[in-house]
């Protein structure tokens, strides 16, 4: 186990040391990334419209694919992933630190492989989003499986 840690360790520093040689974005992604998620995006527009609180507030078509790419769906991995750990591993605490090595493994690897794809570029920025949206559906999973799971269920 202490191995693993290790290798997980060596991980991580070797795609942030990539991560640091590579050209970064303008903040624009110059590939069809627009024109696919466009539209995702005005549809989440058009039901943000309906929300009397949320006509106000203005989201761009930026920010609304790095909530919906970016930060989500790591949300998902770790939430997701922390349950599929729980079922075989009981001790919650190996779990928790499992899933934070693999969500920042997940979070820097995903950004390394956009060097190979035309117009894109990875983004410190991004691996922030995508890590942020990890931990938090990380620590919900843990919060709600120590917490109510475990108070109301017996588990």
């Amino acid at each position: 186990m202490k191995n693993l840690w290790w290798v997980a360790f060596i991980g991580l520093l070797l795609s942030f040391f990539l991560l640091s040689f590579v050209p970064q974005g303008k903040g624009e992604e110059q590939s069809e990334s627009k024109t696919t998620s466009g539209s995702l995006v005005e549809t989440i527009i058009a039901l943000k419209e309906q929300v009397p609180v949320l006509k106000t507030v203005y989201l761009s078509p930026l920010t609304i694919r790095k909530i919906f790419g970016h930060f989500l769906y790591c949300f998902l991995i770790a939430f997701c992933g922390f349950y599929c750990l729980a079922t075989f591993l009981h001790r919650r605490i190996i779990v928790l630190r499992c899933m934070l090595v693999i969500c920042l493994m997940v979070s820097a690897a995903g950004e390394i492989l956009q060097v190979f794809a035309f117009g894109r570029y990875p983004s410190v920025i991004d691996v922030s989003i995508n890590l942020s949206g990890a931990l938090l559906g990380l620590f919900l999973a843990y919060f709600l499986k120590q917490n109510i799971l475990t108070k109301y269920l017996g588990e």
